[in-house]
């Protein structure tokens, strides 16, 4: 009662909070900008900088939270899966696939508790990262205890499990103070109560910075030094009267948990005397105070379930963790499908509002978006990062902004670019001859150091970067479980054919890992910048190999959009060079608008593509029939 009266006194404004009167703070355009309303409609959210001339950056994560579960059937289907049947799951995919978004939604309809393991993530306490990563240490933390020194092995998980405690109490101490200024619980009441976890500076500052509200709240209960046990009857006491408003069910989120994967890894064992990280200690830990169980006759009177989220770590150590409680008896399984832009019309549908209508309706407009697909296609956040990089500049030329981006996650300029002529104004350098601002990159998703020893990985990937770049041809689906790929931000894991699958095939990831191959080996000539795009372009002849080895045809279809009036026509006319062309392409002479030629070329490649699908299932039953026969 005494902590809920000290936050009732040190942070007044959390009734505000509660009754809707505060929102996500705005991001607002530079002065001067020419779309200024435009920007200004969009409702966009601030990530504050605490460095860099603009001092703020739009929050694009967090545009329109809670939204897609509205609007989006998938995100409805894997939002039931996460989070409403009550099991553990761990959430696995690359970096900016879209794993914290789904969170997040899920979160405005279902209570829960959201921590990250990051240090450098746009939402969210650091509560969690600084205990783990600065407070465990403090305490006395043994780094690499020996295995028999069953002294130092205690201290450390009795140090762990108090300030692994401390953490969990601040938070739900905040959640009762929430809870206790509503009269009746509401559905608008979760999405509130997230929006505090996500910017927990929402409610105060002190003379020189935010306040981040559960981090304080926990440096206060450290001060306490109050026992496991007195921490452990405390956060049983508020689970209690938190059951009272919100039901019996919370979850559990823990994001970015690879980079907890590492840390401490030496300083707890397993009942097994084998080393553990810190990940499976908290983990165990929390899972202990807040376990599965809805036995009304226990002080536990919530249950628990826990997602967690990472680019990779041992899911047979978690399993392991979380049913080693005692309490747990449901399942816990693995989810990779977050979906993506690897459509143009998904890309399209999510670009399309931001860009100004003179923008969008303007050549250069669907230039740029023809552009865009072409590399920004894949993961969600590289389309969403420049977004967000064309707000902050204001929309000034888009291509120029465009280039600079690819080429600082790809270290590869495109040579392809056209010359922006739409008017706008950079938010730093104004004037046509000036670069184009980029003030930050939050999100480097390549680490290619994960994978530069691992020669297996090396030689498979020069096969894929070669078979992309010198020949249009996209990467078979990498098989035997290579999840080094996805922590290094190489490859995703994709759902094919109602099987998970790992691919390389964004074309932004496969040319920096051609870059990347070129460094590692500098006694073969660097390719040129311009020789590489001109490899890379979908040519007649590509298109054509690409129509002979793909199954799938949907995806070659979608790549006739990126062609211009004179390439749709180059394509025609390879296409009915082939031999027996005329067999399977209709002719369509006197018909050459842009949509007469790329209907034209649909046909083309639908009535090729059949026909080779044809042969490859007549040479396939000749084979059976060879093999059946016993013939050579």
């Amino acid at each position: 009662m005494a902590e809920l009266q000290f936050l009732r006194d040190e942070y007044p404004r959390m009734a505000q909070l509660v009754r809707g009167e505060m929102r996500l703070a705005q991001w607002t355009p530079p002065e001067g900008c020419p779309h200024s309303e435009h920007i200004l409609s969009l409702g966009v959210p601030e990530h504050r900088l605490y460095e860099g001339p603009g001092g703020s950056f739009p929050n694009l994560l967090l545009h329109e939270l809670g939204s897609l579960s509205q609007t989006s059937g998938t995100v409805n289907t894997i939002l039931k899966a996460l989070f409403e049947n009550g099991d553990d799951r761990l959430l696995l995919n690359c970096s900016g696939s879209g794993k914290t978004r789904l969170l997040l939604e899920g979160l405005c309809l279902h209570w829960g508790l959201y921590f990250s393991c990051a240090s450098d993530t746009s939402v969210g306490s650091m509560d969690l990262f600084d205990t783990m990563t600065h407070g465990l240490p403090q305490e006395g933390l043994t780094p690499r205890p020996d295995l028999a020194d069953s002294t130092s092995i205690r201290k450390n998980h009795d140090i762990a499990a108090r300030k692994l405690s401390e953490v969990l109490l601040a938070r739900l101490l905040l959640l009762q103070y929430f809870l206790s200024l509503i009269d009746q619980v509401g559905e608008e009441h979760k999405q509130r109560w997230l929006y505090l976890q996500l910017q927990p500076t929402l409610l105060g500052h002190d003379e020189t910075r935010p306040i981040d509200i559960f981090h304080a709240c926990t440096r206060r209960l450290s001060s306490k030094k109050m026992s496991s046990a007195q921490l452990t009857a405390a956060i049983h006491h508020v689970l209690k009267d938190i059951s009272r408003k919100i039901g019996r069910r919370i979850t559990v989120v823990i994001d970015e948990a690879q980079s907890a994967v590492d840390l401490h890894s030496f300083a707890f064992t397993s009942q097994r005397q084998t080393y553990r990280p810190a990940l499976r200690e908290l983990l165990e830990v929390w899972g202990k105070l807040m376990p599965d169980t809805t036995n009304t006759s226990s002080l536990r009177a919530i249950a628990t379930n826990y997602i967690i989220s990472g680019t990779g770590f041992d899911q047979r150590l978690i399993m392991e963790a979380l049913s080693s409680t005692g309490y747990k008896s449901k399942n816990v399984s693995s989810w990779y499908f977050t979906g993506s832009f690897d459509s143009q019309k998904a890309q399209s549908d999510y670009v399309y509002k931001f860009l100004p209508p003179a923008l969008r309706q303007s050549d250069e407009g669907r230039a740029l978006m023809r552009k865009m697909f072409f590399w920004l296609r894949g993961r969600h956040r590289f389309t969403a990062q420049f977004m967000a990089l064309l707000l902050y500049n204001g929309f000034a030329r888009p291509h120029d902004l465009l280039d600079e981006y690819i080429e600082a996650l790809g270290e590869f300029r495109p040579t392809d670019a056209r010359t922006s002529t739409y008017n706008g104004r950079l938010q730093h350098n104004p004037g046509d001859s000036s670069p184009v601002e980029i003030p930050l990159i939050q999100f480097q998703p390549l680490d290619f150091e994960k994978v530069q020893n691992h020669g297996f990985i090396l030689a498979n990937l020069k096969n894929l970067c070669h078979a992309y770049v010198l020949h249009g041809v996209y990467p078979d689906v990498l098989r035997d479980g290579q999840l080094d790929y996805v922590q290094s931000g190489i490859g995703r894991i994709q759902t094919h054919r109602d099987a998970n699958v790992i691919t390389v095939i964004e074309p932004l990831v496969l040319f920096a890992c051609f870059r990347w191959l070129d460094r590692l080996e500098p006694h073969t000539e660097p390719k040129s910048h311009e020789k590489l795009e001109q490899l890379a372009k979908k040519t007649p002849v590509q298109l054509e190999e690409c129509l002979r080895t793909s199954v799938d045809s949907s995806d070659i279809y979608e790549r006739l959009s990126l062609y211009d009036v004179a390439e749709l026509k180059d394509q025609l006319e390879h296409f009915r060079a082939l031999p027996g062309a005329m067999d399977v392409i209709p002719n369509s002479a006197g018909r050459s608008s842009r949509e007469d030629l790329y209907d034209q070329l649909l046909g083309a490649c639908k009535a090729f593509h059949r026909h080779v699908l044809d042969s490859r299932s007549d040479s396939m039953s000749s084979d059976e029939a060879m093999e059946v026969d016993g013939t050579p």
